[in-house]
């Protein structure tokens, strides 16, 4: 802990006292992000002595598996965090704001005979692990000790436990509970499925250990069976100021992602669907691509042994998916579902967003008993929807569940467990990965170290691995922007839109909503527009063009003498650096949005003599607002679906511009109107005299990359590719999952 608070790298993220954080003046909309906004430090605060500062400590513990294929090798980490750090540091394993503190032991323990008392046996020595490892807490929670903070200021600092992060096995052997009880509350295990189940209460710890002590270890100790309590020890029985209970948080992976979606929703909607698990699978191969969407070209149905990240990427598609080939109202509760979920997973909360949250999860409840009258199940009575019931209280009293989620413990496996059991002989390999993990640390603490006496040099180490992370991305920054064609025709250097003189020299420019950086093709060869409307089926390119520079002032007869000899260098992808606001609930300044105009040609791979075309769809602005009023806009007032074609520079002087890069787009119908049973935005290709609506536009006009649904129908039809989705249909839906950025944006903007 105390190296944690006086670590200086993290004095700018750091708070020593709680805050009430309000979105305006008058103290109506309270937010709640990091943990020192939130209730249980405030209420904890007031049982110490003025003064003295609370590190909420964050616990963490999760078995997992250190060989992937074959053995048994397994490893019981537990972690340590402190609420003091911003979540955004706290997440990121190169930051070190979390650290190992123990290897709890795995054993059979087959020295007893039974497996009834292996199990009780091992629970208790999990409990007596955590009670050593834990032990310092004991007196320094309730007399405190003298810390230097980051910030050089020595404070009194009372570590008291305010969060247990652990899937749903381990939140029960934590309580104490057994595994058909809650671990939070005293719900009855028949009761699981209400929405506000009777005489459900929070856990109370004395009440908890005065029955312990009653039972004596007697198994059969009715008031044990009446509250689903197991005659354990626990750890938590003298650390000062632990209710348990209540530190145990929500879990986002496991309960919602991996819980409702992977292990009840999909199975059970590939039943309800009309053409079963196969109609699923085309639609889901059917999906237009997006380089922000993961693509289940083969269907969901081989997927095996499915992780968070790909549940994820069937949430974000799966309303689309199920639009037309299931009731209304199972529909309706899965869309529900998808709400809560995506809701649940915002890094900044406040009242509105917590009303909705309730909102959504009664909607479930009202809808729920489709999946019931369809004889799909008997009923939900299950810990997972339960445990639901919780989030808004644990976002009350923690923050919000970014800052308390076993995905990010899932990552530190990999540093603080896989990492060091790669290093060892695979024999007496705890002790070994100790001692490589100690002298790792000594390492980074000697870097850190170096980083603060040497001016510059952490400057100079930033810009060393951002160079050598361009050199092995070629000069792209991330995965999102790899060439997917994999035939070596990769993106070339990185351009921007340009001052008159038509230099390549600055990397970005700002607009009022978004900064954009460009990558260029490398095949950079001036093309005529005919060329161009063949290869990327811009079919209205001509008059595109000539209505875009006669509003530049160029006459209609310099226009008509123009068009045939004017080329164009075309680029493949743009990378659009999209800026929030935090009102929308998320902390993120700035995320990549990449959109893609790359006609097919010619692959390097034998097997793949063509490669895809992609062009991708964007929200963009045909007129946009004046920009002395841009701030004042909601951020998706006047946008339209557009598809992109083609992006390009112009080679001629006079058409030079600050804004050089533009882009042929497609227009869709406005934004406006609504699927009743599904809730998505309808739009429709927007047609003139039977040919596209088009535009060419300054890139700038482009406000975020952006996802339709295609309206399949009743039936997909087995020819159907991705690739062609958006050719082959003409109404689609908007995809409101595609960014988290965007999710709240568009439903309160756009009443979703």
């Amino acid at each position: 802990m105390q190296e944690l608070m006086g670590n200086p790298v993290f004095a700018d993220f750091m708070r020593y006292s709680p805050e009430k954080v309000y979105e305006n003046c008058m103290g109506w909309m309270r937010t709640f992000d990091e943990m020192w906004t939130a209730d249980w430090w405030w209420d904890t605060q007031k049982k110490l002595p003025p003064g003295v500062t609370i590190a909420p400590l964050i616990l963490a513990s999760d078995k997992t598996k250190l060989t992937s294929f074959a053995g048994n090798k397994e490893a019981w980490p537990v972690y340590l965090t402190i609420g003091n750090i911003a979540s955004g540091v706290r997440r990121q394993t190169s930051a070190r704001a979390t650290i190992l503190i123990g290897y709890i032991p795995v054993s059979k323990l087959e020295i007893f005979s039974s497996e009834e008392k292996r199990s009780r046996h091992g629970q208790q020595l999990f409990h007596e692990c955590m009670r050593k490892i834990l032990e310092p807490l004991q007196a320094v929670g309730r007399e405190g000790i003298d810390t230097v903070c980051a910030d050089g200021i020595v404070r009194h600092v009372h570590p008291l436990v305010a969060a247990y992060v652990a899937d749903f096995p381990e939140q029960c052997l934590v309580a104490c509970t057994k595994e058909s009880r809650c671990p939070k509350c005293t719900v009855e295990r028949d009761q699981r499925q209400d929405p506000c189940p009777v005489g459900s209460v929070l856990r109370d710890p004395e009440k908890h250990l005065r029955i312990l002590d009653e039972a004596k270890g007697d198994t059969g100790y009715p008031k044990l069976e009446r509250d689903g309590i197991r005659p354990i020890v626990p750890f938590w029985r003298d650390l000062p100021h632990c209710n348990i209970f209540a530190c145990i948080s929500n879990d986002l992976l496991h309960q919602l992602h991996k819980g409702l979606i992977g292990d009840h929703i999909v199975p059970l909607v590939k039943k309800a669907a009309r053409g079963g698990a196969a109609e699923i699978d085309r639609r889901f191969a059917a999906m237009p691509q997006h380089p922000s969407l993961r693509h289940f070209k083969k269907g969901i149905s081989i997927v095996s042994q499915a992780t968070g990240t790909e549940y994820k990427a069937m949430e974000r598609a799966l309303l689309g998916v199920l639009a037309g080939i299931v009731p209304a109202k199972l529909l309706a509760a899965v869309r529900a579902l998808l709400k809560f979920i995506h809701l649940s997973s915002l890094e900044k909360h406040n009242e509105r967003t917590l009303l909705d949250l309730d909102s959504a999860w009664s909607a479930w409840h009202e809808n729920k008993s489709a999946f019931i009258e369809l004889e799909l199940r008997e009923h939900f009575n299950t810990p997972k929807f339960h445990s639901i019931n919780h989030y808004v209280p644990g976002i009350r009293a923690l923050g919000s569940n970014i800052g308390t989620n076993t995905e990010s413990t899932e990552r530190f496996h990999i540093d603080y467990a896989k990492f060091g059991y790669r290093k060892s002989n695979r024999r007496d390999y705890v002790e070994q990965m100790t001692r490589v993990l100690q002298r790792h640390d000594a390492v980074l603490a000697h870097s850190s170290y170096l980083d603060w006496a040497i001016p510059g040099r952490l400057d100079l180490a930033a810009a060393v691995e951002e160079g050598e992370r361009a050199n092995r991305s070629g000069v792209r920054g991330s995965s999102e922007e790899e060439d997917e064609d994999g035939d070596g025709d990769g993106d070339g250097p990185v351009a921007s839109q340009q001052d008159d003189d038509g230099d390549d020299e600055d990397p970005e420019i700002t607009s009022p909503s978004l900064t954009t950086q460009y990558t260029v093709s490398k095949t950079s060869i001036p093309q005529s527009l005919a060329t161009i409307s063949s290869k990327h089926n811009a079919i209205s390119l001509d008059k595109a063009m000539s209505a875009f520079l006669q509003r530049r002032g160029i006459s209609t007869t310099d226009v008509a003498a123009t068009l045939p000899r004017l080329h164009l260098l075309c680029y493949k992808r743009i990378t659009l650096h999209v800026t929030h606001d935090t009102r929308s609930g998320l902390r993120v300044v700035t995320e990549r949005s990449a959109v893609r105009a790359s006609a097919s040609h010619k692959s390097a791979r034998l097997l793949h003599p063509l490669t895809e075309p992609h062009f991708d769809t964007v929200l963009a602005y045909e007129d946009p607002p004046p920009s002395s009023q841009a701030r004042m806009v909601p951020p998706y007032t006047g946008l339209l679906v557009a598809r992109v074609r083609a992006i390009f520079r112009f080679q001629e002087e006079w058409t030079t511009s600050p804004h050089g890069l533009f882009a042929y787009v497609e227009w869709f119908t406005p934004l406006g109107r609504i699927d009743a049973d599904s809730g998505l935005h309808k739009v429709s290709k927007s047609t003139r005299f039977n040919r596209p609506r088009a535009s060419v536009i300054p890139i700038h006009h482009i406000r975020s990359g952006c996802h339709l649904f295609p309206r399949f129908g009743s039936s997909v039809g087995s020819k159907c590719s991705s690739d062609k989705s958006l050719d082959r249909y003409d109404d689609f839906y908007l995809n409101p999952d595609l960014y988290l950025r965007d999710y709240y944006l568009l439903h309160q903007h756009l009443s979703l």
